[in-house]
């Protein structure tokens, strides 16, 4: 079931920009695109503006586990045991619909599909799907605009670790920080920067599996932009 999940996830990536290949390729066919600045200039403030993302993201962080381990000398522990703290990695393909208004406020809505495992035990992982909501801020400048933004999450994840499965909830917050370039006036690209609070808590499996990880994660995001 996971490898299944994990191709699915590379198709629709590679369908994602096979789209967005052949719209840059059409919108280039007919004349040269002209400058961000330009079309900085050129986009009106009395318009209301739509945006679909389509990009990938890599994650990193600590995943702090209900799971009690020894702990070392020196440790703030309760009973010579300690939280169990690992350094998680993954990446994902988020696709983003937002709205845009007066060139400056933004809305949008979310999905990620995401896979992350342990640092520490390769056969220790998760994969789901995190959705987000929030708002922005956006700057412009000639030589690309940044956004300011933050908002909330929520997630579904299926959890696996040798021979025991298990489901759990999340929920959180996040913050961000990015960048965006336009290539012309239907397609720009981006960078951003996110960081990633979650709760997740566990919905089904046996007690073999932690109860709920607390997670702290820094991720980045490239992909393109169509604007409607």
């Amino acid at each position: 079931m996971y490898l299944g999940k994990l191709w699915l996830s590379r198709l629709s990536l590679i369908a994602s920009y096979a789209i967005v290949g052949c719209l840059l390729l059409v919108e280039t066919s007919y004349a040269q695109s002209p400058s961000h600045a330009f079309i900085n200039t050129q986009r009106s403030s009395s318009v209301t503006h739509y945006s679909l993302s389509v990009g990938i993201v890599g994650e990193y962080g600590d995943y702090e586990s209900s799971e009690m381990v020894e702990a070392n000398p020196g440790d703030e522990f309760d009973n010579g045991k300690k939280a169990r703290v690992l350094k998680w990695q993954g990446y994902g393909v988020k696709n983003e619909l937002a709205i845009e208004f007066l060139k400056f406020l933004q809305f949008q809505v979310g999905h990620t599909s995401l896979h992350m495992r342990s640092n520490s035990d390769s056969t220790e992982n998760l994969s789901g799907s995190r959705f987000n909501a929030g708002g922005a801020l956006n700057f412009y400048a000639p030589l690309g605009n940044l956004k300011l933004g933050g908002g909330f999450i929520t997630s579904r994840y299926d959890y696996h670790r040798q021979s025991n499965a298990g489901g759990y909830y999340g929920s959180g917050y996040y913050y961000s920080l990015g960048y965006n370039y336009f290539l012309s006036y239907r397609i720009s690209f981006y960078a951003e920067g996110y960081q990633n609070f979650e709760n997740i808590v566990r919905n089904s499996g046996n007690d073999e599996i932690p109860g709920n990880f607390r997670t702290k994660t820094g991720s980045v995001g490239l992909g393109f932009k169509i604007w409607l």
